[in-house]
């Protein structure tokens, strides 16, 4: 993979990625900690996690297109003219996507009684990024080579940052 394509696809993906993280810092957050439905997935999915997921992608996309306005080493980086874009549109279906990503395999895990945190691979690590380029893709579809790196570089990227999480007992 080029290194070109590396950087593009985590730029490209910021938002999505910012979506699944924050819940997770929002969970003590008294603010709509409400479960989804907790027979279908499982009580860690709520309306919080959604709600905060989605601001920050929306948030991710907002400083994309200023730094995108504002510096050729981000226009190098960006597959996406983020001046011509909606940027709310633009963090709006990349969070979204990947949290409904998230949710679709969180109801998989129950119906297969898997326990809510034990790992599924390699669903853990593709479930938001199919959510999120499936939502997007309403108003941008990334190139063949583009899916293919955000498809490698999350997977690995997940499992990077959950073994420092374990090893440094974040979560």
């Amino acid at each position: 993979m080029e290194l070109e394509i590396f950087f593009e696809s985590i730029w490209f993906m910021l938002p999505a990625y910012a979506a699944t993280i924050v819940p997770f810092y929002a969970r003590k957050i008294n603010f709509l900690n409400y479960p989804i439905n907790k027979k279908l997935f499982g009580q860690n999915k709520t309306y919080r996690g959604f709600f905060f997921g989605i601001a920050w992608a929306i948030f991710i996309a907002y400083l994309q297109v200023e730094l995108y306005t504002k510096y050729f080493v981000v226009k190098a980086l960006s597959i996406v003219l983020y001046d011509r874009i909606n940027y709310f549109l633009f963090g709006f279906l990349l969070g979204f996507g990947a949290l409904f990503g998230d949710l679709v395999k969180s109801f998989f895990k129950r119906r297969l009684n898997i326990k809510e945190g034990k790992s599924w691979f390699p669903f853990d690590s593709i479930d938001y990024v199919l959510g999120a380029l499936l939502y997007i893709s309403f108003l941008f579809v990334p190139s063949i080579e583009h899916i293919i790196g955000i498809i490698i570089l999350s997977t690995m990227l997940h499992y990077a940052i959950s073994n420092l999480w374990i090893k440094f007992s974040l979560r």
